[in-house]
């Protein structure tokens, strides 16, 4: 019944039939996840996290996995602030938030262009030991880049390599292209010359970005690349 009316949007019903469960005690965590997303479908983010309170008041812890997937559900709205707030209060209710709940915030800070939080949130997580995932890694790298900080994307880079994070080849070739974009024509030789000796793989694409930027520089940007292009063909046929 609760999920009948919440789906509906007939939130005045759908306490009423909360409230009767509630004097039944046959309320539940499933109950409280159907009103959340429910809310959320509605986009009425602030009754969704209010619904926690309830649930907390109505003597029902919420676990781990409800938080993840209530955290998820918000972050999959850009809700970040809500997000957090969640994040904020976990431990709270015993649940320790693990590498999952930080990877789905920390994917929604680099989708909506969160530069400083991004930073700040990345060290928190290496802290917390709740890994980055490797595609979080190459588009939080790509997205910093193109927001003119390619400090933070340097030090993700340093955390990827020192920790051996798989597959290194994407967050390499988004740090490349992040070079090039910026003009950084000696950084970007170097930095290729460093990948390939780490044999990670640099991608088609990327030489293509890499002719396009070296070619600009003239005669010794044609020189460097013909040179990295040497190295990259005797790359692929180790």
């Amino acid at each position: 019944m609760v999920d009948l009316l919440g789906k509906n949007q007939l939130f005045e019903p759908m306490w009423d039939a909360v409230r009767s469960m509630k004097q039944e005690e046959k309320l539940s965590l499933s109950t409280f996840a159907s009103v959340f997303q429910s809310y959320c479908t509605a986009r009425r983010f602030n009754e969704a996290v209010m619904s926690f309170d309830v649930m907390d008041s109505g003597g029902l812890v919420p676990n781990l996995i409800m938080y993840n997937a209530m955290i998820g559900l918000l972050c999959n709205n850009a809700e970040i602030d809500h997000a957090f707030r969640l994040l904020d209060e976990m431990a709270f209710h015993g649940a320790f938030p693990d590498s999952l709940t930080y990877n789905m915030i920390f994917e929604c800070l680099v989708k909506n262009k969160r530069v400083r939080e991004t930073g700040r949130f990345f060290a928190e997580m290496v802290k917390n030991e709740c890994l980055p995932t490797s595609s979080n890694c190459a588009a939080a790298i790509a997205m910093l880049f193109d927001c003119d900080d390619p400090e933070a994307a340097h030090e993700i880079w340093s955390y990827v390599v020192e920790n051996q994070v798989k597959s290194l080849d994407d967050s390499a070739n988004e740090f490349l292209v992040g070079l090039c974009n910026l003009s950084r024509i000696s950084e970007a030789k170097r930095f290729a010359d460093d990948v390939l000796d780490r044999r990670i793989n640099i991608y088609e694409s990327t030489m293509m970005i890499l002719k396009d930027a070296f070619y600009k520089e003239g005669r010794s940007g044609r020189d460097r690349y013909d040179s990295l292009h040497r190295r990259w063909k005797a790359h692929l046929n180790l």
